[in-house]
C-alpha cells in the first residue's frame, strides 16, 4: 500500500513538472557562482569561498559554462550579473548560486555585497541586489529554464532572521539553504557547508534534474542535521532538464529501487524514500 501511494505521489510530482518543448539544440548550460566573504560592516565569512570553489569544480565536469566571482561590492555585483546575463541566449539553462549574507524586508529578498551597511539610510535596493531583479533579468533574456540557489540564510546581529519565502516564477526553480525566516550556522572550520555539499552530490548524479536536485538536497540536509536544517524549495511547472545523462534502468533494477524505497517507507523514512520513488517512476518501468 505504501509503495503504491509513494509511486502515485512521485508520478503526480513528475507530471506537475510539465513536459514543455525541448530547448533549442544549441542551448547551453551556464552557471554564475558568487561568493561574498570579506564584509566590511558585517562579520567576515570563510565558507562562501569554499562553497563556490567546490561547486564550480563539480559543475565544470558536467559540463557547465561556469563563471565565478568573489567579494563583490554593490557596483561589482550589478556589473557581474549583467555581464553574465549578456552571454545568455534564449533557451539556455541558467544556474545562479550566491553564498554570503542575505537580507529580507517587506517580503523581498536581497543578496548583500561586501560593502553592505545595515545602518546606512540608503534604500535596500540601492545597497543590495534584489532577487526579484535577478528573476526579471532571466525573464528578459528568455532563458529556457533556470535554477536560483541561495546559501544566504546566516545569522548576523542587525540582520533579519533568514530570508522570506517566494512565490513560483516562470520556468524557475528556487532553492534556499533554510526554511523561511530561519538561519543556519556555517561549519566551524570554514569548509563547504552541508547545504552546498548536498547540492554538489545531487547535481552530479546521472539523470539529475532541477526538481530532483531540490528533493534530494532537502532529504540529505535534513538527514545530516537530524531535521534541524530544512532547505526551502519552489518548483514551477516547467520543462524537464537533465544535468547529467540518465543511466539505462532495467526492469530488474527498477524493481530493486522500489523495494529499497518501500523499506524506507516501512521505517517511516519518507524523505529518504521519495528520491528513490522519483528515480523508479522516471525510468518508466515501475509505472
Amino acid at each position: 500500500m505504501r509503495t503504491a501511494a509513494g509511486l502515485l505521489f512521485a508520478t503526480l510530482l513528475i507530471t506537475a513538472m510539465g513536459k514543455a518543448q525541448s530547448s533549442p539544440a544549441n542551448a547551453q548550460r551556464r552557471a554564475l557562482l558568487i561568493a561574498n566573504s570579506t564584509y566590511r560592516h558585517l562579520p567576515a565569512l570563510r565558507t562562501p569561498k569554499a562553497n563556490v570553489l567546490s561547486f564550480a569544480e563539480s559543475l565544470s565536469r558536467i559540463p557547465f559554462k561556469v563563471t565565478t566571482a568573489f567579494d563583490l561590492p554593490q557596483a561589482g555585483m550589478i556589473r557581474t550579473i549583467q555581464q553574465f546575463m549578456d552571454t545568455v541566449q534564449p533557451g539556455d539553462f541558467v544556474l545562479a548560486y550566491f553564498s554570503g549574507y542575505g537580507y529580507q524586508t517587506d517580503e523581498l529578498n536581497y543578496l548583500l555585497p561586501v560593502g553592505f551597511d545595515s545602518k546606512s539610510d540608503l534604500s535596500p535596493g540601492a545597497k543590495a541586489f534584489s532577487v526579484r531583479n535577478l528573476q526579471s533579468e532571466l525573464e528578459r533574456h528568455r532563458v529556457g529554464s533556470a535554477m536560483l540557489v541561495f546559501d544566504a540564510s546566516r545569522q548576523c546581529v542587525g540582520l533579519p532572521e533568514g530570508l522570506a519565502g517566494v512565490l513560483p516564477a516562470n520556468n524557475t526553480y528556487t532553492l534556499f539553504s533554510a526554511a523561511p525566516n530561519h538561519a543556519v550556522p556555517d561549519p566551524p572550520d570554514g569548509g563547504v557547508n552541508a547545504f552546498t555539499m548536498a547540492l554538489i552530490h545531487a547535481v552530479g548524479k546521472p539523470g539529475s534534474t532541477p526538481a530532483r536536485v531540490e528533493v534530494e538536497v532537502q532529504a540529505e540536509v535534513s538527514r545530516g542535521t537530524d531535521g534541524k536544517q530544512a532547505p526551502f524549495a519552489v518548483q514551477p511547472p516547467t520543462q524537464s532538464l537533465s544535468y547529467v545523462n540518465p543511466p539505462v534502468v532495467s526492469g530488474a533494477n527498477t524493481a530493486a529501487i522500489v523495494r529499497q524505497a518501500d523499506s524506507l517507507c516501512m521505517a517511516n523514512d519518507f524523505t529518504g524514500a521519495l528520491p528513490l520513488f522519483l528515480q523508479a517512476a522516471e525510468a518508466g518501468d515501475a509505472l
